[in-house]
């Protein structure tokens, strides 16, 4: 866990140095886009997914036991909602283009930004959502009426 704070510190203390843009996260833009070299872009992501495979691994190591409020989505019930829902949420955000106001652009908006979609998306009401557009795609692809659940 202290290897990837570690990590993490010196990944951000080196981009807020370098004034590098978060456009180097999304991955439909180049290095040059961004303003660095090939060799220095590949870097970035390669500790990139570095830290968020050691961020992953640490996060399972102190998933508890029991339910607790933030646990209800790590049993795996209710993730496919967010699976599902993800993509016209975030297409929706780029419409409204909430996702370019210059005070969301920071690393702890958009981590809020990404805790309260999983929060909404794996709500019992998403999922009840998801249940029953899965329902019509098998009724419609495969003329059943059985009902499909994320459990």
């Amino acid at each position: 866990m202290s290897l990837t704070l570690i990590l993490l510190y010196l990944m951000t203390a080196y981009m807020l140095g370098n004034n590098l843009p978060v456009d180097i996260f999304r991955g439909n833009h180049s290095y040059r886009a961004s303003n660095i070299s090939e060799m220095e872009g590949m870097l970035i992501r390669l500790f990139t997914y570095l830290a968020s495979f050691l961020m992953i691994i640490s996060l399972l190591a102190i998933i508890p036991d029991r339910n607790l409020f933030l646990t209800f989505i790590g049993s795996g019930r209710r993730t496919m909602g967010i699976y599902f829902f993800h993509y016209p949420m975030q297409i929706a955000m780029n419409s409204f283009q909430i996702l370019k106001i210059p005070l969301l652009l920071n690393v702890g908006s958009l981590f809020l930004i990404s805790l309260l979609m999983v929060l909404i998306l794996g709500s019992v009401p998403v999922n009840w959502a998801y249940n029953h557009v899965l329902r019509l795609i098998n009724i419609m692809f495969f003329k059943e009426k059985a009902w499909c659940t994320d459990e």
